[in-house]
């Protein structure tokens, strides 16, 4: 059966053209095609009734089937009448996109090919990963890993500046060595160089050029005398290019003295105002012990009763720190003696507890204690504290000998014990016996907290 509108093939039994969308005839007006199953029924049944009607003498009118036109007639076309409204569709009647759902079956086949193509091109790329990983975890347990020069990462850069008393003079510190790890050599004529620079008053001293020596570029300086810790307050590393007297190349490394930590430093190694010439704590130490020592030695050497009483009378004055009031044995007998007089305005004790042993210990503390104070501070100023606290002890036993030498200059056994303590307070004691004496309480003495002292003032080099 064709479409009347646009002679489409369409099926007998559609309301609606599939192709133009034309609502159809009825079927059992459309030409050349039989009516259906319920008209032929209906046509039936009014026969049958006709005949009965016949039969019973009443007479009735065929059904006959209004005639309705192949299309809709427009509305401008019907004078005085409203135009029908297109019928829909009934319920089960065919979609007017019946085409399309039939067009869209393939299209999906096609999508789903589509997506297994994709995961099938997946699949292949993490299987070609996973070989790969394998692979090069292989090639890397059989090969070493190649590094290059730029990637490898350099030791770092670091030193330290270690200063010491080395004239033996107890002129100060007097020398300073200068060790640093990580450096690489210089090419095109350019050094390493280190500077002792003074930021206040603008004065710099070389200290010489760095010599590589094993794994470390090295560099010591020392002077006749004049103390290096009073030339600057700042050690510098310098890369140099020209034989310049002052530095002028890039500073690779630096130091600086703690400003508040290190004025106690410099009270215990530099110098110090109320002391005789204003000598330093530690060298004043120091050096007042080795008198006091050696006083006691020569008592090893004598039995003259006034030569004992005068040298015991000389240790009460370095003891105490001022000339006896009323000595018992006058200046010139001990002159004749050869033991001459001394005096000391500034003691090891002091008349009231306030002589080098316990300033010493004080300005140590001090130093360790500030905001600028670092470990390595903390560390060598507890050694010097030890070491006072044992000079106090033995200074206070040997001035209780003193004092009864002086008034029995013949008892020996107080002499061989005033010479132990003396010894004891200069030199230290191996109190543990393991063969050293060591900045620790009951062994170190003078020179120990001299050799503490100095390790305060180690610098330790950064690039920062």
């Amino acid at each position: 059966m064709l479409c009347p509108g646009c002679q489409a093939p369409i099926e007998s039994d559609a309301v609606f053209c599939g192709h133009c969308g034309s609502p159809l005839p009825p079927v059992h007006l459309r030409s050349g095609v039989e009516a259906p199953a319920q008209v032929q029924a209906g046509k039936q049944w009014v026969d049958e009734e006709a005949s009965e009607s016949a039969a019973q003498g009443q007479t009735h009118q065929p059904f006959v089937a209004p005639v309705y036109p192949l299309t809709p007639i427009p509305a401008s076309k019907a004078s005085g009448s409203t135009p029908s409204p297109v019928p829909l569709p009934f319920a089960g009647a065919p979609s007017l996109h019946r085409s399309d759902r039939k067009t869209g079956a393939p299209s999906t086949g096609r999508n789903l090919v589509f997506i297994a193509v994709i995961l099938a091109i997946l699949g292949v790329g993490i299987a070609a990963g996973i070989f790969a990983l394998w692979q090069n975890k292989h090639i890397s347990s059989a090969q070493p890993p190649l590094t290059s020069v730029a990637s490898m990462a350099l030791p770092p850069v670091n030193g330290v500046a270690s200063f010491h008393d080395t004239s033996n003079a107890l002129s100060g510190i007097n020398s300073v060595s200068v060790n640093v790890r990580g450096l690489q050599p210089l090419s095109n004529g350019s050094r390493y160089e280190a500077w002792l620079v003074n930021e206040h008053e603008l004065h710099i001293q070389a200290l010489g050029t760095l010599t590589k020596t094993g794994d470390e570029y090295t560099v010591n300086f020392s002077q006749p005398d004049g103390n290096l810790l009073s030339l600057g307050n700042t050690l510098q590393i310098t890369v140099e290019t020209t034989q310049a007297t002052l530095p002028t190349g890039r500073v690779l490394l630096s130091a600086h003295f703690p400003p508040m930590a290190g004025m106690h430093i410099n009270h215990l190694l530099v110098s110090y105002p109320e002391t005789p010439n204003k000598v330093a704590l530690l060298p004043g130490l120091l050096a007042q012990t080795r008198q006091l020592y050696s006083l006691s030695q020569q008592l090893r050497t004598t039995n003259d009763k006034t030569t004992v009483q005068c040298l015991a009378q000389n240790m009460l004055v370095l003891l105490d720190g001022q000339d006896a009031e009323k000595p018992v044995i006058k200046s010139q007998a001990c002159s004749s003696a050869h033991v001459p007089p001394l005096s000391s305005s500034y003691g090891l004790l002091g008349q009231h507890n306030d002589g080098y042993v316990s300033t010493v210990g004080a300005h140590a503390s001090l130093a360790a204690t500030q905001a600028d104070s670092t470990d390595n501070i903390r560390k060598y100023a507890q050694q010097v504290i030890f070491a006072s606290e044992n000079l106090s002890n033995w200074f206070s036993t040997l001035h209780q000998d003193a004092r009864y030498l002086l008034a029995h200059p013949d008892d020996h056994n107080k002499a061989v014990e005033a010479m132990s303590l003396a010894d004891h307070a200069l030199n230290g004691v191996d109190s543990n016996d393991n063969g050293n004496v060591e900045p620790i309480r009951g062994e170190a003495g003078a020179m120990q907290a001299y050799l503490s002292g100095q390790s305060m003032a180690t610098l330790t080099l950064t690039n920062k």
